[in-house]
């Protein structure tokens, strides 16, 4: 397992493998959506970004990501790279970025190793040992399973099986219809959560 130097890493979003290239400095401010996007996550959590294809969807869950770097796991998923598409994507993006946050210098810098689902169930388990008995938040971000839910179910059904969801100190963001989610897992309709449609048009729940 090959380590990276500390000092080459930027923040979290380098080991977030599909993050968006954008040049954030030039793009239109949304810290207002954000904003709202932050303190809905004081009374639930989970939140669902919902809007037709080309809304705004990934752009705003990254620029959330950006903002709240430093406790924030992202993952991407790319609708045109069937190769994403995978359980060890996911687990590849969470555990190396949780190792990140944890500090924890064993980071994989060769991307065609992909991490497996043992391994995921380890780091969290190690994260939750660290977060259990403090008031600090982890963020998931979670985008590109909406745009497959249809035409992938079992692969969403299986993803969302293995994210912590319903765990105290996780907030998670889903791009996506919540109905479409939570016809595949039904404990998602136990979570208090809110929807955020489009560009910021809200209704809570």
């Amino acid at each position: 397992m090959e380590k990276i130097e500390k000092t080459q890493i930027v923040d979290n979003s380098y080991f977030s493998i599909g993050f968006p290239e954008k040049k954030w400095d030039e793009l239109i401010s949304r810290e207002n959506i954000i904003s709202k996007i932050e303190d809905s996550f004081n009374t639930c959590s989970l939140i669902y970004i919902e809007g037709e294809e080309d809304s705004g969807k990934t752009t705003l869950s990254a620029q959330f990501t950006k903002k709240n770097i430093k406790n924030t796991i992202s993952v991407f998923f790319n609708p045109l790279n069937n190769l994403d598409y995978q359980k060890e994507f996911y687990c590849t993006n969470f555990v190396n970025q949780v190792r990140n946050i944890l500090k924890d210098e064993t980071v994989i810098s060769d991307w065609e190793n992909l991490v497996s689902i043992e391994e995921h169930q380890k780091i969290e388990f190690q994260l939750r040992k660290r977060y259990k008995n403090k008031n600090e938040k982890i963020y998931l971000v979670v985008d590109g399973l909406g745009d497959v839910i249809n035409e992938k179910p079992d692969f969403v059904k299986s993803i969302l099986s293995i994210m912590p969801i319903g765990q105290d100190f996780f907030r998670i963001i889903l791009t996506g219809s919540k109905k479409d989610f939570e016809k595949l897992d039904i404990n998602l309709k136990k979570l208090r959560h809110t929807i955020l449609v489009s560009m910021g048009s809200q209704k809570q729940n």
